[in-house]
């Protein structure tokens, strides 16, 4: 995927760290040696704010990267909120 693909995730996308975890915080020790160790990697469990399943309207797989993406018919941007 090209950088120019790519976007701020979607704004019905949604996961469980939006509601608990203080994401301004600097990552602990323990979480700079694990990313040091094996990469970024994302366990998350989101859902689509649409449709309230791990699916969105186009009955395609909610993440991070495929709400990120150009061209997914169901994509909502700030601009969408007037």
């Amino acid at each position: 995927m090209s950088n120019d693909d790519r976007r701020p995730p979607c704004l019905e996308l949604r996961c469980k760290e939006m509601f608990y975890k203080d994401i301004s915080a600097t990552p602990t020790e323990h979480e700079r040696a694990m990313s040091a160790a094996f990469g970024k990697w994302d366990t998350r469990s989101y859902w689509c704010g649409c449709t309230q399943d791990s699916r969105g309207p186009d009955q395609k797989p909610v993440n991070q990267e495929a709400c990120s993406r150009a061209g997914r018919p169901c994509y909502k941007a700030l601009e969408h909120l007037a």
